[in-house]
């Protein structure tokens, strides 16, 4: 991923197991990590790792449930997870793993995304694929996928209150990416089916509309603390605000 996405993209702040390219002085507590209590910090740091000085901007993630049943198993139990991958099953799998583990913030997503929409349009790009393969991805490619279906989604939800997808059984899924189902509140009520994008448990969403070249990207916790409110409906309300914002498809602020 370093070698083929993230350093030719110049996203530098986006890595997995944050720990294991830490620079300066840092303690790991259990599947966390630290600074080091009166330690110096550091004046060189090798490429592609980062300063312990950085540890702030490295959110928690949640309380560390693991033996949740048992708690003398885990001497960290509860402990606050920092630079940790919170899937349960990519930490089993030691933090890298398809689903989940990726740590970046919202200005190396938005790299990532322009450089995605840039090669969509055919515009030049250093991202990794090429051309045809990003249009397979962000179309609908389910099985029995019929190209009228896209425009048929389209009608639906111009048509009266959103629902989500708008033809009740229809799911559409590109490669990777979510076009219309059930999780596709973050689009909002102005992007048209055909937008794409992808969510994460913990509050993450990623939007793009090659139509208006445009993404918008929401970086939230809502796991902890434990209790929040639901984000799905922020998501869409987000992506709607950012679209009425722009004046996109006609859409003016409220």
């Amino acid at each position: 991923m370093q070698h083929h996405v993230f350093g030719p993209l110049d996203m530098h702040d986006t890595r997995y197991l944050p720990p294991a390219k830490a620079c300066g002085p840092h303690i790991i507590r259990g599947a966390a990590i630290a600074w080091a209590p009166n330690g110096e910090p550091t004046t060189e740091c090798p490429e592609w790792t980062w300063r312990t000085t950085l540890l702030p901007r490295i959110a928690p993630t949640a309380r560390d449930e693991e033996s949740r049943d048992d708690p003398s198993k885990n001497p960290d139990y509860y402990a606050l997870l920092r630079g940790t991958v919170h899937d349960p099953t990519a930490r089993r799998m030691g933090g890298v793993a398809g689903n989940a583990g990726v740590f970046s913030t919202a200005h190396d997503v938005g790299v990532y995304a322009q450089a995605l929409l840039d090669r969509l349009a055919g515009r030049p790009s250093d991202f990794p694929l090429q051309q045809g393969t990003v249009e397979l991805m962000t179309t609908p490619q389910q099985p029995g996928h019929d190209p009228r279906q896209l425009e048929a989604a389209n009608r639906a939800a111009r048509s009266g209150t959103p629902n989500y997808p708008a033809i009740k059984g229809q799911n559409l899924f590109g490669f990777g990416w979510d076009i219309d189902t059930g999780y596709s509140r973050p689009r909002g009520r102005v992007f048209p089916i055909g937008s794409f994008g992808n969510t994460g448990f913990t509050g993450t969403t990623l939007w793009m509309d090659p139509g208006s070249d445009t993404y918008v990207i929401l970086l939230s916790n809502s796991i902890h603390l434990r209790g929040s409110p639901p984000i799905s409906n922020l998501r869409g309300d987000v992506a709607t605000a950012a679209a009425r914002a722009l004046h996109l498809y006609g859409a003016a602020p409220p």
